[in-house]
């Protein structure tokens, strides 16, 4: 387990929020608002060295740990 920990760290420093493009945001309650806790990125397209990728699904879990960032897309969709 701690093997898993150690590895999401590292991709962790590898996303770069301002690579991450063409997000789909899903799961969003407008009656939940202001907190829309039940929102989630469903797919994304990450920027690697130029080229253009589907997240993994390891990638999206790592990107919807950050919470900020999910809610600025919630944001994106909704204003």
């Amino acid at each position: 387990m701690k093997t898993m920990s150690k590895f999401r760290e590292q991709l962790a420093l590898k996303l770069n929020v301002e690579k991450i493009d063409d997000v789909v945001v899903e799961g969003i309650d407008t009656t939940d608002y202001p907190d829309f806790c039940d929102a989630y990125i469903e797919s994304a397209i990450l920027i690697d060295n130029g080229e253009c990728r589907d997240a993994t699904e390891s990638e999206l879990d790592i990107i919807n740990e950050d919470h900020d960032f999910v809610y600025s897309e919630v944001e994106n969709v909704l204003y």
